[in-house]
């Protein structure tokens, strides 16, 4: 299946810092990407890449096909919605107003928003359960329904690729799996979906394909359920974390020194990492 966004051969440097090398990945229709990584591996890098923010310095950057450097940014903004992990707007607008900032890719210069975006706006709120918000003000909302806001966005803005930048940090534990189930569903409508995550249960549980960045280079690529295993854990994050296998189907994620005393010779132990669900491909 063709790609609706790619990265070919992706190089990207600070000074002398390397900030990514050579790195090839895509995302096609009805599939989820999840990006892991530790703190400073390129992920962010990465994402301003694929969001055409910045330039790369060598390799390119596809949208449905095309170079994202010959396009414009409206004609990037039709196709390609960013959902930010943190969002604080100047104003308190109201969750219908935040909403309906998606359609600004699809308007001229000079316009109103009509019944028919404020149709579409709504029709995104309902689409994710949160139509009694729409006239809430944004800043009085939970983090879980900021996130949501934002997706209904992305929805309104009619996007065939949807990137997500760490979208379950900060949110409960239900939040998170709630937000994931949402994000899975509009995949299997046929959206393309790209988030970075620091949780590797996270990608399992969404399933699709995963991409494990370290320090600027791919370490490993493919499905999910194959590439998220103890040794590139290990790897990928210089601990000993394995990958454990529930009696029901699906895999978890723990630390192997997790609930017993560490060696002497190990660091203080290692925080747990939320568990994971069904894997789903």
């Amino acid at each position: 299946m063709t790609a609706l966004l790619a990265a070919e051969n992706l190089g990207h440097a600070y000074g002398r810092r390397v900030a990514l090398g050579d790195v090839s990945l895509g995302v096609a229709p009805g599939q989820v990407l999840s990006i892991l990584g530790p703190n400073g591996g390129g992920k962010t890098t990465l994402l301003k890449l694929l969001l055409g923010l910045a330039r790369p310095q060598s390799g390119r950057v596809l949208l449905d096909g095309q170079d994202m450097a010959g396009l414009s940014a409206k004609n990037v903004a039709r196709r390609l919605a960013y959902v930010p992990q943190n969002h604080r707007p100047a104003f308190a607008y109201a969750v219908l107003e935040v909403v309906l900032m998606g359609r600004l890719p699809h308007k001229p210069f000079w316009f109103r928003f009509g019944k028919a975006d404020e149709a579409l706006a709504l029709a995104a709120l309902e689409r994710l359960g949160i139509g009694h918000l729409a006239r809430r003000p944004y800043t009085d909302l939970s983090g879980g329904e900021r996130q949501l806001t934002l997706i209904a966005r992305a929805l309104a803005q009619d996007a065939a690729v949807l990137i997500l930048d760490e979208p379950a940090s900060g949110l409960d534990y239900g939040a998170q799996l709630r937000l994931l189930e949402r994000l899975r569903a509009l995949a299997d409508e046929g959206r393309a979906i790209v988030q970075s995550t620091h949780f590797p249960d996270h990608a399992l549980w969404i399933g699709g394909r995963a991409a494990l960045l370290r320090r600027g280079r791919i370490i490993a690529e493919g499905p999910a359920d194959q590439v998220i295993n103890e040794k590139n854990l290990q790897r990928l994050y210089d601990c000993p974390i394995g990958v454990e296998s529930l009696p029901g189907g699906g895999r978890i994620c723990a630390p192997r020194n997790l609930g017993r005393p560490a060696p002497a010779e190990d660091s203080a132990p290692i925080s747990a990492i939320s568990a994971g669900r069904d894997k789903r491909q």
